[in-house]
């Protein structure tokens, strides 16, 4: 792969952002999109190229949706990366389609899932309830949610395509946590999830996409899914990431967690517990399918999440402390 930034990025961002560009240094993480560090005249500055693969027009279009509003709550203060913008456009698409975005360059460092501090649980529970607060405040742009909980019937019928798939290929251990999926949808009453209201939420609290200093929030970073959708699966998702350690959820960064996001918006353990169980309905289906047979990377740790809550479904009130 060519390391180098295509020549009518570069042209762009110096003939009309007026950024003159003096060194540049690939960052390999992501999925086909290409990402740099750039030394230029003013500062070291974040580069993102867009892949056409992963970001069809309509993703694209969602893309400069989401950062419309991502620009807004950093105007707010959030602690996300200053977007540069031409003509009012914070996604930037050169003359040969090349789509980019530009923001500032964030220091700090990445945590592994589950290694977290309780101070930077405390203050990443209050920066999410800081996030959650000011998109309640916005209007809404996108069209529709960007997911939907799905009927039990649904559920049950995807559930019975990924057995016929995989029950003859996986190991008796993993044959053990699919039959629990499937109790868990028959018995689960999905009603529960009634109260819940779509809003704007960031849609991806991985671990990969939020920066560290020692004991607090450095960054929060790539908002191109953020979307309309339950601001309950941000916690499960920041809970899931690095509260688990070793399949065991650690009470004292839960707890941490809550009190840094109850400063801001009330959160109980019980809407805790009804979130960890909506991210199960939405994401155990897919990690918990053929991704199952997937042993390295982000992968392999979203499956061992969906067989963490599985395996503690009846008993989270108790895990959860």
């Amino acid at each position: 792969m060519d390391n180098k930034i295509d020549l009518d990025v570069v042209d762009f961002i110096e003939d009309k952002l007026l950024i003159k560009i003096n060194d540049s240094e690939i960052i390999n993480r992501g999925l086909l999109n290409l990402k740099w560090k750039v030394s230029t005249d003013q500062g070291i500055l974040f580069l993102k190229i867009y892949h056409p693969l992963r970001y069809n027009e309509k993703k694209l279009e969602e893309v400069n949706v989401a950062l419309f509003y991502y620009n807004k709550i950093n105007s707010l203060g959030f602690k996300c990366p200053k977007l540069f913008n031409y003509n009012g456009n914070h996604l930037l698409k050169t003359n040969l389609g090349n789509n980019f975005i530009l923001t500032e360059y964030s220091t700090g460092y990445l945590i592994t899932p589950g290694k977290i501090n309780e101070n930077q649980a405390y203050c990443l529970g209050e920066e999410i309830g800081k996030m959650h607060d000011y998109t309640n405040r916005f209007d809404i742009y996108f069209e529709k949610e960007s997911w939907k909980i799905p009927t039990k019937e649904t559920l049950l019928e995807k559930w019975k395509y990924n057995w016929s798939k995989l029950n003859q290929t996986v190991n008796k251990e993993f044959k053990e946590v699919l039959k629990k999926q499937k109790q868990i949808f028959e018995k689960f009453d999905l009603s529960q999830f009634a109260k819940l209201k779509p809003t704007l939420a960031h849609n991806d609290l991985w671990c990969d996409n939020i920066l560290f200093h020692e004991n607090s929030v450095s960054s929060i970073l790539d908002f191109d899914r953020f979307n309309l959708t339950y601001m309950e699966l941000d916690i499960a998702r920041a809970i899931l990431s690095f509260g688990l350690d070793q399949m065991t959820l650690r009470k004292d960064i839960v707890q941490a967690f809550l009190k840094g996001y109850n400063k801001i918006k009330l959160l109980s353990k019980r809407e805790l517990i009804l979130a960890i169980r909506l991210c199960f309905i939405r994401e155990s289906l897919g990690w918990l399918g053929p991704n199952i047979k997937i042993n390295n990377g982000p992968p392999e740790r979203f499956k061992y999440e969906m067989i963490w809550i599985a395996n503690n479904w009846n008993k989270l009130e108790e895990v959860i402390g």
